[in-house]
C-alpha cells in the first residue's frame, strides 16, 4: 500500500575543497509512487542483469557451457505496471483492467528474458559448472565492480523503516477503514489493510496458489 509519495526529480554535485555535497531536489508524484530515497537505489536491475549475463557469456561458452541470452530492448516501456524503482504500481485505472494481478505483457523481450530465466535456473551441466560460473562472474564483477551493496541494504533499511512509520499514521489509518467499509458495503469481505489482498477465501475462489499468489499480493 503505497504511503505519501515523493520523488528525487533531479540531484546535482557541488564540490566545497575536499568534501562533495549532494543536493536532492524532491518533488511530489504519487502517482509514479516515487519516494526520495529511489535516486540512491540501482536505477534499472534489468539493464545491470542482462549487461552481466552479455558478459558472462564468452566465458561460459569458451569453458563449453551454452549461455544462450536473449537479445533485450533496453528502450522499451518494460512494465506499466512497475515505476523507475521497481516498484509495483496500482491504480484505479490498473485495478478496472487486471485486479490485484501484474497486467500480462506480451513484449517478445520480456518473453525471451523470462524463458532464458527457466533456461538458467534447470540448467546443470555438470558438477563443474556453478564453481565456473562463479569464477566467471567474479571476473566479470572485478572489472565492472557492482554498486556497493551494503550502501544499498542500507537504503532499503531506510526504506522499510519509512514505510512501517507511514502506516502507523492516523492517516493511513483512516484510509484503510474507509477502504474496508466500500467493499463490505458492496457485499466483498475485505481484510482490514490493502496489504492484506487478497484473503485466502478469495485464492481459493480464483485458485490463487503459490507463486501466482505471491504475483498478486505484490500487485498491493
Amino acid at each position: 500500500m503505497a504511503s505519501a509519495a515523493a520523488t528525487a526529480a533531479a540531484a546535482t554535485t557541488t564540490t566545497s575543497g575536499d568534501v562533495a555535497t549532494v543536493e536532492i531536489d524532491v518533488e511530489q508524484d504519487q502517482s509514479r509512487w516515487a519516494l526520495p530515497l529511489d535516486s540512491y537505489l540501482i536505477a534499472d536491475p534489468h539493464a545491470v542483469a542482462y549487461g552481466e549475463q552479455l558478459a558472462v557469456q564468452p566465458c561460459l561458452e569458451e569453458a563449453g557451457y551454452a549461455w544462450p541470452v536473449p537479445w533485450q530492448d533496453l528502450t522499451e516501456e518494460r512494465f506499466e505496471w512497475m515505476n523507475d524503482a521497481g516498484r509495483t504500481l496500482f491504480n484505479a485505472e490498473l485495478a478496472a483492467r487486471s485486479g490485484y494481478h501484474r497486467p500480462i505483457t506480451t513484449s517478445p523481450s520480456i518473453q525471451a528474458w523470462d524463458e532464458f530465466g527457466v533456461y538458467v535456473n534447470s540448467f546443470n551441466a555438470d558438477d563443474a559448472f556453478n564453481a565456473v560460473f562463479d569464477t566467471c562472474l567474479d571476473a566479470v564483477r572485478a572489472e565492472n565492480p557492482m554498486p556497493n551493496m551494503d550502501d544499498q541494504m542500507y537504503v532499503y533499511g531506510l526504506i522499510a523503516e519509512s514505510k512501517q512509520i507511514a502506516l502507523s499514521s492516523p492517516a493511513l489509518s483512516d484510509a484503510a477503514k474507509r477502504w474496508n467499509s466500500c467493499l463490505q458495503e458492496a457485499g466483498i469481505d475485505a481484510p482490514a489493510t490493502p496489504e492484506m489482498m487478497p484473503t485466502d477465501q478469495m485464492k481459493a475462489t480464483f485458485g490463487l496458489d503459490g507463486s501466482e499468489a505471491q504475483r498478486a499480493a505484490g500487485a498491493t
